[in-house]
């Protein structure tokens, strides 16, 4: 003989809906989850990018003040640059090749090179800084002609 009692659902007039989506909820998370990490690590190489750009644009402009300083020569600020790279970010000028000019009384400082990418998929990302600084020596007639 066959049950007459009814659910309290259905005594309300509600029947249980069908449930055709089970497990949907896990498949979309899985592709939220991807998407949200995607923009996680991509916003995170976009900091350490920017990070170790201002890191070299400070060392190329410390190295311009140390070799415009009145009585250093243009190769101290280069090795001062250098010194710098290897303390911030580990670089002794290995992927970071800086060249020293002076043009006019004014140091040029040019830093040109890569910056490591760290996702799998973004290659190593190309920089070119230059930091200027006027020659103490020719500003205030220091020099003393060779």
């Amino acid at each position: 003989m066959p049950s007459t009692r009814r659910s309290s659902a259905a005594r309300r007039g509600r029947a249980r809906p069908a449930v055709p989506d089970a497990g949907a909820t896990v498949a979309e998370f899985s592709l939220v989850a991807v998407l949200a990490l995607t923009i996680t690590l991509a916003l995170l190489q976009l900091a350490i990018y920017l990070y170790q750009r201002n890191v070299v644009m400070t060392a190329l402009s410390e190295g311009a003040r140390v070799a415009a300083t009145s009585g250093r020569a243009p190769g101290d600020g280069r090795k001062a640059t250098c010194t710098l790279l290897g303390q911030a970010i580990g670089d002794h000028c290995e992927r970071i090749q800086v060249t020293v000019s002076e043009h006019d009384g004014l140091i040029v400082l040019t830093g040109e090179g890569t910056l490591p990418g760290y996702l799998p998929m973004v290659p190593d990302l190309p920089l070119r800084l230059t930091a200027r600084m006027h020659d103490e020596d020719d500003l205030f007639g220091a020099k003393v002609p060779a």
